[in-house]
């Protein structure tokens, strides 16, 4: 039954389950196969579901099955943009996107229960959320305040920046926010947006780099990457797993969210075969990019 939709007798349904179940008993678990074309011809449906009922918070995957409409089934958890791994103990909270499969019907149903909205793979890409949140970030950055008569800015390069993170924050919350976005036009904008700022950044730095690279500047330039590189992921790893008693997953995971880079978790999520480390990845990653921000400002209003 789905809502107030009732079954009567010489119905025809169409049942997804296991073949030996449905076709093996000779009809007597609901009635003789039909040949009939239209119940064959059910579409599925993929859509990305938030969970905006506080009720469902702390439910297993296996407790919210029981509430789930017939057909559809679960194909991933996200938290905070990242990937869960899938299990029956594994708990859904509040802010979680469930991806579920199946007819649209059941996935109307089901998202009405968890309250939240289906969104549906689209070739539309809305861009007026866009467009504010680069204009409010631009207008924050341009905004200085003076203390102790020394102004403090943050810039309009990293009021974007923090823009751009607090709207990807409420999308991964609720991916209904900032309206439809095609998958294909925001992995180009992505890195698109990300190749353009490095040739900007390169060619504005590069020459100066360039120019100061004489005599032994060069060797020590290059002994100081590879310490910067190597010893602060090293040292949150063992600070991890010795101090805070973190599984070894869950540290790398950290640690690599510290070094907002994204490789480094696909390689740990391949070679460990499993999405652990991409839980506490967001937050590290987060905690990084601003104090990088703030950190980078007040080295260049010292020097």
């Amino acid at each position: 039954m789905i809502g107030d939709l009732m079954l009567t007798k010489d119905d025809i349904i169409t049942v997804r389950g296991d073949v030996h179940d449905l076709i093996h008993t000779d009809g007597g678990l609901i009635g003789p196969e039909s040949d009939v074309s239209l119940a064959r011809r059910i579409p599925l449906v993929v859509a990305d579901i938030h969970v905006g009922k506080h009720k469902h918070a702390g439910k297993s995957l296996a407790e919210l099955g029981q509430v789930m409409p017939g057909g559809v089934t679960v194909q991933a958890l996200f938290r905070a943009g990242n990937e869960l791994p899938l299990g029956p103990k594994i708990e859904v909270q509040f802010s979680d996107v469930l991806r579920l499969t199946g007819p649209d019907a059941a996935i109307k149903v089901m998202a009405k229960q968890l309250g939240g909205q289906a969104i549906l793979a689209t070739m539309k890409s809305e861009v007026l959320y866009l467009a504010l949140a680069m204009l409010a970030g631009y207008l924050v950055g341009i905004v200085t305040v003076t203390i102790s008569g020394i102004p403090f800015s943050l810039g309009t390069s990293a009021g974007v920046i923090m823009a751009g993170v607090g709207v990807s924050y409420f999308r991964s919350r609720n991916p209904n926010f900032g309206g439809p976005v095609n998958e294909g036009a925001r992995s180009f904008l992505q890195d698109f947006g990300l190749n353009a700022f490095v040739a900007v950044l390169s060619a504005n730095v590069g020459p100066k780099v360039i120019s100061a690279l004489s005599g032994d500047t060069l060797l020590w330039l290059a002994l100081i990457g590879v310490a910067g590189a190597l010893i602060p992921p090293l040292v949150a790893f063992y600070v991890g797993i010795k101090v805070f008693g973190l599984n070894a997953i869950i540290s790398d995971g950290a640690s690599t969210g510290a070094r907002n880079s994204t490789p480094s978790l696909n390689a740990i999520m391949e070679e460990s075969q499993s999405s652990v480390a991409a839980i506490p990845y967001p937050v590290s990653y987060a905690l990084t990019t601003v104090l990088a921000l703030i950190g980078g400002y007040f080295s260049m209003i010292l020097t």
